[in-house]
């Protein structure tokens, strides 16, 4: 997953890169989207929070 990538790696180009392979969107777009989908699946509350991390990374750096 792109945001255990983002906390073990502390590297936001290597997430941006990893989302690239999902299409032509924006990687915080797929984040968020994931975000809901997890929160819709009942996934782990920490696995979310791993979700949110990256999206706030893209949100205050914006996308590498």
């Amino acid at each position: 997953m792109a945001a255990e990538t983002f906390v073990a790696e502390n590297n936001l180009v290597l997430a941006a890169q990893q989302l690239s392979y999902l299409g032509e969107e924006e990687p915080l777009r797929y984040v968020q989207q994931a975000i809901i989908t997890a929160e819709e699946l009942g996934y782990d509350h920490l696995d979310v929070e791993l979700l949110a991390d990256l999206a706030r990374a893209f949100q205050t750096t914006g996308t590498p």
